[in-house]
């Protein structure tokens, strides 16, 4: 099972995070469930998965490299982590913590005319 744990709380965004996930993983008919975490409290929702874990992080959200750094602690370094973020200069922040971030992604487009996402990975 695959378990894409979304820490974002944005409805807006949340939505198309779960769109893009359900519009690429359910026509594959992989297992897999979205665990959504809309603040720090929620946290110990992750306390109860099993499977494989990938890691949709916002970085506007209280804590949410803190995650980042929680699931590495743990000595998960195999999950990848995905941040995005408004503040493109946590990138540097990120990899100078060691966190292994696989990317970052801008929240910085234009989603009316379908512009190109900046992604630094």
């Amino acid at each position: 099972m695959i378990n894409f744990v979304v820490y974002e709380n944005e409805e807006t965004y949340r939505d198309k995070y779960f769109s893009i996930i359900d519009k690429f993983i359910g026509k594959s008919k992989l297992a897999y469930e979205v665990i959504e975490i809309k603040e720090a409290k929620e946290k110990s929702k992750l306390e109860k998965i099993t499977g494989s874990e990938i890691y949709i992080i916002s970085a506007e959200v209280l804590g949410g490299l803190d995650l980042a750094r929680e699931v590495r602690e743990r000595g998960d370094w195999d999950a990848p982590i995905i941040v995005i973020t408004t503040h493109d200069d946590l990138r540097n922040y990120a990899y100078q913590q060691e966190l292994l971030i696989l990317g970052f992604i801008s929240k910085h487009f234009n989603r009316n005319n379908n512009s190109s996402v900046n992604c630094y990975c």
